[in-house]
């Protein structure tokens, strides 16, 4: 938490007035501005709430996927790694942002709606895209399958 509270100050840094800081899992930002706050990355907000059921779930393809290309496996659960990182940062800087700009009821309003929601989509997103990748991605309907025409029927 302490690393994830490092990369949201510096992230923080660019799209937030004033300084930023972290010290151990509290990141500071509006350093220097009269909306100086303290966010505090918790266990259950923390980016490994996210990151393990990609791992687990990367797990469970290697071994219920015996025919499948390890290297899909593991390009998939890298792509839902960087997504739900991502997406967690992104949050925390919308919290950022929320928080030094408008006050702490519209942080709660971000925290517990908007970033909340945002960061639970992007995270079926990246299981979805994980499933998809491991599996070979996208594909195509045979031509065979595809419908007639009338110009078929003669």
């Amino acid at each position: 938490m302490a690393a994830e509270a490092n990369l949201a100050a510096d992230i923080a840094r660019v799209g937030v007035t004033g300084q930023a800081a972290s010290l151990g899992p509290v990141v500071w930002v509006g350093i220097g501005t009269p909306a100086v706050m303290a966010m505090r990355i918790t266990s259950l907000c923390s980016t490994v709430v996210l990151v393990t059921p990609v791992l687990l779930l990367g797990a469970a393809l290697m071994y219920g996927l015996r025919r499948a290309h390890l290297h899909r496996i593991l390009a998939g659960v890298v792509v839902g790694l960087a997504i739900v990182v991502a997406a967690n940062q992104a949050r925390y800087l919308l919290l950022a942002w929320l928080g030094t700009s408008f006050g702490h009821d519209a942080f709660l309003l971000g925290h517990h709606w908007i970033g909340a929601i945002g960061v639970l989509a992007l995270f079926a997103l990246a299981l979805f895209l994980t499933v998809r990748i491991a599996i070979g991605g996208i594909t195509r309907p045979s031509a065979r399958f595809t419908p007639a025409t009338t110009d078929d029927r003669n």
